[in-house]
């Protein structure tokens, strides 16, 4: 996706001309510029789902949304809201690595670098200390086990599970949320919250899971896809 949004913000500057092809595609999403079609002007998106366990009632209402969006040429932010958010950017012609930067599936190191500060704490109440440690080598702090925080290295041990990235990843400067503090806010205490919940044991799905619904995030994201029905 970023290196999709890269060529076309390379494109509406002027500075390819190069068509899209079948460039940028992976093995669950591809996209398709109008040289891959029979009319100028045309893209398509490519879903590919082998789950046995895919919910395809629900499948078939998100794709639909998103054709529907495509349509209305809407992409789920205003462009006037993306257009400031790199505006804000340091490097704003690395529209790639801005669109990159805030997914939440980062190095354990840089998501917990990253986190705010009340989510430090949470991780560990001396929060001072551990942010002391992660700015004078973090790297190798996590690699020779210096994070003495229990909370930390549980997360960072569980194998597979990047979904407890979340209750971490820094959400404010992601385009939907930058502009909303209240929304900020409300993220940050569900973090804390579900990390609570984490450290007591309870299941991993259910409070990942809780804290997408609660936190807002899922239905912004949802409000984004497009207009639910068909």
């Amino acid at each position: 996706m970023s290196n999709v949004t890269q060529y076309f913000h390379d494109i509406g500057s002027r500075r390819v001309n190069s068509p899209i092809g079948d460039n940028y595609k992976i093995g669950w999403v591809g996209f398709r510029g109008s040289d891959k079609y029979d009319e100028p002007g045309l893209y398509g998106l490519e879903y590919r789902s082998i789950s046995a366990y895919v919910n395809e009632t629900n499948y078939q209402e998100n794709l639909d949304r998103i054709q529907q969006s495509m349509m209305k040429d809407d992409y789920g932010i205003p462009k006037e809201r993306i257009r400031r958010w790199l505006a804000q950017k340091k490097n704003k012609d690395a529209v790639s690595s801005a669109v990159a930067s805030v997914w939440y599936n980062q190095d354990w190191a840089d998501v917990l670098a990253g986190a705010a500060p009340e989510v430090k704490k949470a991780l560990d109440p001396d929060s001072s200390k551990l942010i002391e440690k992660m700015s004078f080598g973090i790297y190798g702090a996590l690699r020779r086990g210096w994070i003495k925080s229990p909370l930390a290295k549980r997360l960072t041990n569980e194998n597979n599970r990047t979904e407890l990235k979340m209750l971490v990843h820094d959400w404010s400067n992601d385009p939907l949320v930058f502009e909303d503090e209240t929304f900020q806010k409300r993220i940050i205490a569900h973090q804390v919250r579900a990390l609570a919940r984490f450290q007591e044991g309870e299941t991993i799905n259910v409070l990942v899971s809780d804290f997408l619904v609660d936190s807002g995030l899922y239905a912004a994201v949802s409000n984004s896809i497009g207009p639910a029905g068909r």
